[in-house]
């Protein structure tokens, strides 16, 4: 059942350490430390999400104690257990998390012990839906989900991720009626590559365009080498996906760093879609359905 829109508190002040596009930008949200001026508020959240911004949160808690009494830290990269979604709180509007928690238990991800086991939330207006597995969902609520990105004012984005294995044509013609303007499907083990094949596949001859479709991969975990990433990257792309190529690093990793060589490179290459284009080009590498 979707509940469209929710209210934000009035008396909240909501603070982050640093700019990004997902940031709230209204007059209760801050970036770093305290103003000059600022609002009456009776409490402030100091919001975490990365594990190598705690340090710096830490500090903005005491700066902002300095001026409010009632300051709070929490976040996913603190393993704060996540509520009710409300739009607007700790993401831009636009964005909204229609569900919680994940089916699988992966070695290299923190969804399960953060968030817990599956758990569908009421649906909240939004055209970005940052689920981490929305199709585990049941389909009266993706049903739903699908029903409520019909009336968003810009075509969706899904940037959670799409279990391949999980993709349907049902889901497919869904993607293609609402011009899905981008969505992401997980590439996260080599072993496992039969389901994203069938996926992208599937989404292609649904309609879907052929530069709204990407892939997560993973790289960078175990005993993976820029070799091994490499032929898989490339293998992503000929299957139809533009593949976004995503380091790993441990949740306990609180530095904020560029990968080490060859890593940063290989991570470089192949996080912008003019430069994967291009070099998939070069090398004479074409998609089963071209690279328009």
């Amino acid at each position: 059942m979707s509940n469209g829109t929710v209210e934000l508190p009035d008396d909240v002040i909501r603070v982050f350490p640093r700019k990004a596009s997902w940031v709230p930008d209204d007059d209760m949200a801050f970036v770093g430390t305290p103003l000059l001026f600022r609002p009456d508020a009776k409490e402030v959240h100091v919001s975490c999400v990365f594990s190598w911004d705690i340090p710096e949160c830490e500090r903005l808690v005491k700066d902002w104690r300095l001026h409010y009494r009632n300051v709070k830290i929490g976040g996913p990269a603190l393993e704060t257990k996540p509520g009710e979604f409300v739009p607007g709180m700790y993401l831009k509007h636009g964005y909204t998390i229609t569900s919680r928690g994940c089916t699988h238990k992966c070695p290299f991800c923190m969804v399960h012990k953060r968030e817990g086991a599956l758990q569908e939330l009421p649906i909240r207006d939004g055209w970005i839906v940052e689920d981490s597995n929305l199709l585990a969902c049941s389909r009266k609520h993706q049903e739903a989900v699908f029903a409520m990105l019909e009336r968003q004012p810009e075509k969706p984005r899904f940037t959670g991720g799409f279990e391949n294995r999980l993709v349907t044509p049902w889901l497919c013609e869904q993607i293609a009626k609402l011009k899905t303007r981008v969505l992401y499907l997980a590439f996260d083990r080599g072993e496992k590559s039969k389901p994203l094949t069938k996926a992208a596949a599937m989404l292609l001859d649904a309609g879907v365009s052929r530069g709204a479709i990407r892939c997560y991969c993973l790289v960078g975990y175990g005993d993976d080498t820029p070799e091994k990433a490499e032929a898989r990257l490339r293998w992503a792309f000929e299957q139809g996906v533009t593949p976004f190529a995503m380091f790993y690093r441990p949740v306990t990793d609180r530095r904020w760093y560029v990968p080490p060589e060859p890593w940063a490179g290989l991570v470089k290459d192949w996080t912008w879609d003019k430069v994967i284009f291009s070099r998939m080009k070069r090398h004479g590498i074409e998609t089963r359905k071209g690279t328009k």
